[in-house]
């Protein structure tokens, strides 16, 4: 067992990378991929989330789960470990919005919408009608969150 001092009161732990995405592969978010006796996990469409009415309904969704991951391990050591999983969150995203639209392809779906999957959508209000864009976002995760309660 390594114990490191610090003069931080912070709590510091790493992520489970690996637990987390086998969690999210078990709740059809990503799939494993195998090729020989290589196992990696790629993106997968979310099917519950195709019937929804609106393709922005889709990346809020997306983006809301990964707020909520990134705000519960935001006291993390190392934020980094967290990238892969976006990726893969953003090609599950990318591959949703693809079948919802009859696509096939995640590059289909990334040139229709961009790399960031920035989606236009209207808001109605009082007989006006309001052109607004939502995209998929990458959590920021501050580091120093603790430190103004302290």
């Amino acid at each position: 067992m390594v114990v490191q001092s610090s003069n931080s009161s912070r709590l510091k732990f790493s992520i489970p990378i690996k637990i987390l995405i086998k969690f999210y592969a078990n709740k059809g978010f990503l799939q494993i991929a195998k090729k020989g006796k290589n196992i990696k996990y790629v993106g997968r469409r979310v099917d519950k989330w195709i019937f929804l009415s609106q393709d922005d309904k889709v990346i809020k969704k997306f983006n809301f789960m990964m707020r909520r991951i990134a705000n519960y391990y935001s006291g993390a050591r190392y934020i980094s470990a967290f990238y892969e999983l976006w990726e893969l969150f953003r090609r599950s995203a990318a591959l949703t919005l693809a079948h919802r639209r009859k696509m096939r392809t995640v590059k289909s779906a990334f040139q229709k919408w961009s790399r960031d999957l920035v989606v236009h959508y209207e808001i109605l209000n009082q007989n006006k009608s309001k052109t607004r864009k939502i995209k998929f976002e990458v959590p920021c995760i501050k580091y120093n969150y603790f430190k103004r309660f302290m």
